[in-house]
């Protein structure tokens, strides 16, 4: 939701039930990538997204790990999907800044096969220790979502405050789209 309430887009995000409680990834998300659950609820997340979206027009996106752009079957549904859907162009990916995204020549190449089919990148959680400027330089994601643990204290933290003009300056300069992510929801700049 942007400033004006207006829906900009939606965002994907997995939650899991026990019983009567519904649990954060935060609980299970780090245990399932140990596991061969893990390709389980990515898969699941992809092909219940994509099917709340068949028929609209907004904007959503998907949040995905290294782990999942490495995995031949996940990227696999990834396309099929993308060959289906109306309109590519509503669709982005959130690639969860980490290590590895930068350090893999797979996750380059997948970012370059989506963006020329027309779909969209962001860079999720983008300042939280592996931010590489030279990195979002050559990729060009389409957004940058700041990570809330910056964002949080700028009315009272300097350091988070030019930290955030500083990130928000260099993606203007690039026409990179900004925003925030805190607890999983997005809000657009």
């Amino acid at each position: 939701v942007n400033k004006e309430g207006v829906v900009g887009k939606y965002e994907a995000l997995v939650r899991m039930r026990d019983g009567e409680k519904i649990l954060s990834p935060y609980f299970f998300l780090e245990v399932s990538q140990s596991t061969k659950y893990y390709h389980y609820i990515t898969e699941r997340v992809i092909l219940k997204t994509f099917e709340t979206f068949k028929d609209r027009d907004e904007m959503f996106s998907i949040n995905l790990v290294a782990q999942d752009i490495m995995d031949e079957d996940t990227v696999a549904l990834i396309f099929d999907k993308l060959k289906r859907c109306k309109n590519v162009g509503n669709v982005v990916f959130e690639i969860v800044e980490s290590e590895d995204i930068y350090d893999v020549q797979e996750v380059s190449d997948f970012i370059s096969k989506i963006k020329e089919i027309g779909s969209k990148i962001a860079i999720d959680d983008f300042g939280t220790g592996f931010s590489n400027f030279s990195y979002i330089m050559q990729i060009r994601p389409d957004f940058l979502k700041i990570d809330g643990s910056i964002i949080k204290n700028i009315d009272k933290d300097q350091s988070a405050k030019q930290i955030t003009k500083t990130i928000v300056a260099f993606a203007k300069e690039l026409n990179i789209k900004t925003s925030y992510s805190q607890y999983g929801g997005p809000n657009n700049s």
